[in-house]
């Protein structure tokens, strides 16, 4: 996520904005508990934060200008893999006709 923001924030894709970067993580959760905790803003999924949006724990921090759609895709080779990898990818082809998660607004007010 981070070369993501990144790169958006590098482009002029987004206004601009005089933001410091205090404190990074790898893992998305870790810097929503951060914004969670009042120690400064993150981008994060939606898919992490909705609840956290609805329930008024957390708020948007910028306009929508600032969202950035992001898609992830899985590759895999055409040669069998080993049964716990053929097990993931059963899984994930199961999932082909589940909806895709789409990012909603919270109420405005």
């Amino acid at each position: 996520m981070g070369r993501i923001v990144a790169a958006v924030r590098a482009s002029e894709a987004v206004p601009p904005a005089w933001l410091e970067t205090t404190f990074t993580s790898h893992v998305a959760a870790v810097l929503t508990l951060m914004a969670r905790d009042g120690r400064g803003i993150a981008w994060s999924p939606m898919s992490l934060v909705r609840e956290d949006l609805a329930a008024g724990n957390l708020v948007r921090a910028g306009a929508e200008a600032w969202d950035i759609p992001i898609q992830i895709r899985l590759f895999r080779p055409c040669a069998r893999q080993s049964p716990t990898a053929e097990r993931f990818w059963s899984l994930v082809k199961g999932c082909e006709d589940m909806p895709a998660i789409q990012p909603t607004p919270p109420d405005r007010a």
